[in-house]
């Protein structure tokens, strides 16, 4: 009779987890902090961080191996609207990857000289995505005479120590907005942010698309399809600024 074959069984540990490393942003506006984290590293020891190629100050990992800590987003250059930096966290034996995705926040046209009334511009927008998927960007037109009104408006709100919002003022997608725009101001769409730091460049289009008084205009812009002032506590992201219309 044929002897029994013996089967031999070989029991390997189980493989480490594998080292990674997360941001807790999918972009940040130059200047900030951003928390990092990760894990799969080797216990109680001091981690390598770097950026974009620069070392940072070490980081402890705990007893499972895992880090928390924050990194400071670095400045990008002024004739770039978005970039992305690589990070790395080692501990000598395994290494973990991320990337910062960094822009600065801007809206603004060009050109900027000519006559106002007929100038063509490209708009280019950026940064207000971070805390809405991919909206659209809205352009408010405020009128002298409406400016006037708002301040009025805003001076007797101040006396009264009301502190409520207006009637005409309900919530919208986390956002407050006007139910409708105030008299003396239009409103257009300009386009749909895109990418993780919202990005939106336009193609040439009158500055102003409607006939357009005398005066200093206010010109804001936001992902509200209403148009609300801006100010320091705004719940959204604004930029606004003013053009001078002459005859």
């Amino acid at each position: 009779m044929a002897p029994l074959g013996v089967l031999l069984f070989a029991v390997l540990p189980a493989a480490a987890p594998a080292a990674t490393l997360g941001l807790d942003q999918r972009c940040y506006v130059t200047g900030e902090q951003a928390a990092i984290s990760g894990s799969g590293f080797l216990p109680t020891t001091s981690l390598v961080l770097t950026r974009g190629g620069d070392t940072l100050s070490p980081v402890p990992s705990d007893n499972s191996g895992a880090f928390r800590g924050t990194i400071a987003v670095p400045a990008i250059p002024s004739d770039v609207i978005e970039t992305q930096v690589e990070v790395t966290a080692t501990d000598g034996t395994s290494t973990a990857h991320s990337y910062l995705n960094i822009t600065r926040g801007i809206a603004s046209f060009t050109p900027t000289v000519g006559d106002l009334r007929t100038l063509r511009v490209r708009h280019t927008v950026s940064g207000f995505g971070l805390s809405e998927s991919r909206p659209s960007v809205y352009l408010h037109y405020v009128s002298p005479a409406a400016q006037v009104a708002q301040k009025k408006s805003a001076d007797a709100a101040a006396r009264s120590r009301a502190g409520a919002t207006l009637s005409n003022v309900q919530k919208t997608g986390g956002s407050t907005v006007a139910a409708a725009d105030p008299a003396g101001v239009k409103t257009i769409r300009l386009g749909q942010l895109r990418g993780p730091c919202g990005v939106l460049r336009t193609s040439p289009r009158k500055l102003f698309p409607f006939k357009v008084t005398d005066g200093t205009w206010l010109i804001q812009y936001d992902t509200n399809p209403r148009y609300v002032a801006g100010t320091s506590s705004s719940s959204f992201f604004w930029v606004a600024r003013k053009v001078t219309i002459k005859s």
